[in-house]
């Protein structure tokens, strides 16, 4: 789901640093040391108990136009949840389906290069 954390960098640099978020896409990718350059919006997994209480704790506000953070709820027991930051797979998934074929083919390169495929 597309959320406006506003203008307040700090806020939005506060969202992406909550234990509760999972960070997914470009973001991901640099943690694990591909050379992508991470932008908005910033894509993050979230458990669907959760949700509306980050809403209200940053007071995002939905946003069909130009969103700076995309929400992908999942059920509460979903694996992905289980780390802090996604795997570089999922990464790179998750940026091509956002539509950045070049930042996925970077995240594969690094993930192939580097050898360390983990799920």
């Amino acid at each position: 789901a597309p959320y406006t954390v506003g203008d307040d960098t700090l806020r939005r640099i506060a969202v992406l640093a909550d234990q509760r978020v999972v960070l997914s896409g470009a973001d991901a990718g640099q943690h694990h040391g591909a050379p992508v350059r991470p932008g908005e919006p910033h894509p993050v997994y979230v458990s669907g108990d959760d949700l509306d209480q980050l809403v209200a704790d940053y007071r995002l506000r939905d946003s069909s136009g130009e969103p700076n953070l995309i929400m992908r709820v999942v059920d509460s027991d979903a694996w992905i949840l289980r780390h802090r930051i996604v795997p570089p797979l999922v990464a790179a998934i998750d940026v091509l389906e956002d539509g950045d074929a070049r930042s996925a083919a970077e995240i594969l390169r690094h993930l192939v290069d580097s050898r360390t495929v983990r799920l």
